[in-house]
């Protein structure tokens, strides 16, 4: 099996030569790159701090915010959260990952819906934050 780096640097070498059928410039390359990493979910509260206060603008901190968000917003509703966190645990035991003995858990699940923040107008729009706070509150756990 692959590890990280290389499939990371094989993903690259796609995207630029994608993007070169495209014609597309090297900036592309950067920005993609950067929406990559910065989708690293230990990163996601440095995106959010970095928006605070700011109003929405097609930037790419917010960029990052929108993909973080995008990233984790299914499985913050209670019709897919289960579902996906047992998803999750199944592939966190493929990497030997220990989060998937609590992951799919009513403290997995809870853990997870206190962690999350929301930044974006449209967050606010689906009430995303409420809606996490509501679970909490009618949470077996």
């Amino acid at each position: 099996m692959a590890n990280d780096d290389e499939v990371f640097k094989n993903f690259l070498i796609e995207i630029a030569e994608r993007l070169a059928e495209f014609e597309q410039g090297l900036s592309d390359l950067e920005q993609a790159y950067n929406v990559i990493i910065r989708s690293d979910f230990t990163l996601t509260p440095q995106n959010h701090r970095l928006v605070q206060g700011a109003d929405f603008e097609w930037n790419q901190a917010w960029f990052n915010v929108l993909l973080n968000e995008a990233d984790i917003l299914p499985s913050s509703t209670p019709a897919l959260g289960l579902s996906l966190s047992q998803a999750l645990s199944r592939e966190w035991m493929l990497f030997g990952f220990e989060g998937y003995k609590t992951v799919a858990t009513v403290q997995g699940r809870e853990a997870f819906l206190r962690s999350l923040v929301f930044s974006s107008p449209s967050s606010r729009v689906l009430q995303a934050s409420q809606r996490c706070q509501l679970q909490l509150e009618h949470s077996p756990g």
